[in-house]
């Protein structure tokens, strides 16, 4: 007398008599309300799993509708977690949460539940999650299982070639036991690139996890020594691995390059996590100028000059305070002034005009003015922009002047051409004929 609705979950455990009543009822239900649902994980299916031929059978009777459902997109997320919870989580936790569970909800709700996405990434999966994951993994016979181990170490994906020298293992073994993770649905072929990686990040988390801390150091290490013998381009992974296996030295090397690298290619925020990286093992390595090539205000310049160019206005400030703390301490007036007149206009881009306006004339206080300098006509040509954008336009021309006349006694084009640039603007602005 009413629509029913037949629901049947997790078809991918159905038993042979739950499957031959999906295809019983999908061949005879031609007339009446009768709507049939059946849900299956698509990642559970190997091979030679016994629901593939049901439903290659399925998707060719009429009436069948086959709908995929994607991971969640960030936004999705974020819209089901404020569902869940009531409140809208914070972008930098959504995101965290997002890049571990890759958007797949059950996974998504566990991880809030327990509080994980939260703090330090490398913390363990809670217990439900990791009994759902590992499932996966220790349905594997022990030599497939052993291949899973070094491939996790190396990360989501990693080259056929690296594995076969980190595992250590005889080519035919190696390859019974990718065959087998494969044909799991645990690990994914890619024979374009000739690499092999977790269908989900935290299969290769759960296959990590069963890794004794000696042999993490060890396969580490192992990887670390095979990067380091790279042309180019693995600068990243190698830092990660350095500094999983203790080679901190390596680590802040590598993270330089991995920065280097990045900022080559325009690309602020990853720049932003080496550079970040690298400040964090500064006390940690000895002689860590001589490593990294450079002095810590200078690291932290160029760290704050990432997250400007990342969008990450606060942590540009923090960096840029951090930086001249440094270098007021450190009795480098030189350095100090650069790292003020940076920390003002990180402050002014931020709205905060009179912070950025004292910012920049502890800059200016820092280089003497009795001796034309390059440095004196950036900070002074700086110092008359602040004051601009504070309201201050006859002071700020009367810096614009000075900067103008320091630039053109130390012959340095550039500061020319952008003091004239901000007098133009100054110009334009006072002319009635130009509004």
């Amino acid at each position: 007398q009413s629509p029913v609705v037949v629901v049947l979950e997790d078809l991918h455990w159905a038993d042979r008599s739950t499957r031959d009543l999906v295809a019983f009822l999908a061949r005879t239900l031609r007339s009446g309300r009768v709507l049939l649902v059946g849900s299956y994980r698509s990642d559970e299916l190997d091979r030679r799993h016994p629901l593939r031929p049901l439903l290659a059978e399925l998707v060719r009777l009429p009436g069948i509708e086959r709908i995929e459902l994607a991971p969640f997109s960030r936004a999705e997320l974020a819209q089901h977690l404020e569902a869940i919870t009531g409140v809208r989580l914070p972008a930098d936790r959504v995101e965290r949460i997002h890049a571990r569970s890759e958007g797949n909800p059950f996974y998504a709700e566990q991880l809030l539940a327990a509080g994980v996405d939260a703090g330090d990434p490398e913390v363990a999966l809670p217990p439900t999650l990791a009994d759902v994951v590992l499932a996966r993994v220790q349905g594997l016979s022990e030599p497939a299982q052993q291949v899973l181990r070094v491939a996790a170490v190396a990360g989501r994906r990693v080259p056929h070639r690296l594995l076969a020298e980190a595992a250590g293992r005889p080519e035919d073994d190696l390859e019974r036991g990718l065959r087998e993770a494969v044909g799991a649905g645990v690990l994914v072929a890619d024979r374009t690139s000739g690499t092999f990686a977790f269908q989900h990040a935290l299969l290769q988390e759960a296959a990590y996890s069963q890794l004794l801390p000696s042999e993490q150091t060890r396969l580490h290490a192992a990887y670390a020594h095979l990067l380091a013998a790279e042309p180019e381009g693995a600068a990243a992974e190698l830092a990660y691995h350095c500094l999983a296996s203790h080679d901190l030295v390596g680590a802040l090397a590598a993270s330089m390059r991995a920065a280097e690298a990045a900022a080559a290619v325009l690309a602020p925020a990853e720049t932003l996590r080496h550079l970040s990286g690298a400040l964090k093992l500064w006390e940690r390595v000895p002689d860590p100028a001589g490593v990294a090539g450079t002095d810590r205000v200078e690291l932290t310049l160029r760290a704050a000059a990432a997250a400007h160019a990342a969008g990450d206005g606060p942590r540009a400030v923090a960096l840029a305070r951090e930086a001249a703390a440094t270098a007021d301490a450190s009795a480098d007036p030189t350095r100090a002034a650069r790292s003020h007149e940076r920390l003002g206009q990180y402050l002014l881009d931020a709205g905060r005009f009179q912070d950025g306006l004292r910012a920049r004339a502890r800059a200016v206080e820092l280089v003497p003015a009795h001796s034309p300098t390059p440095l004196r006509a950036r900070v002074t040509a700086a110092m008359a922009q602040a004051l601009i954008i504070a309201g201050q336009r006859d002071e700020g021309r009367r810096w614009c002047e000075e900067a103008l006349a320091v630039a053109r006694a130390v012959d340095s084009a550039e500061d020319e051409a952008d003091i004239l640039i901000t007098l133009g603007l100054l110009e334009q602005d006072e002319d009635p004929a130009s509004s």
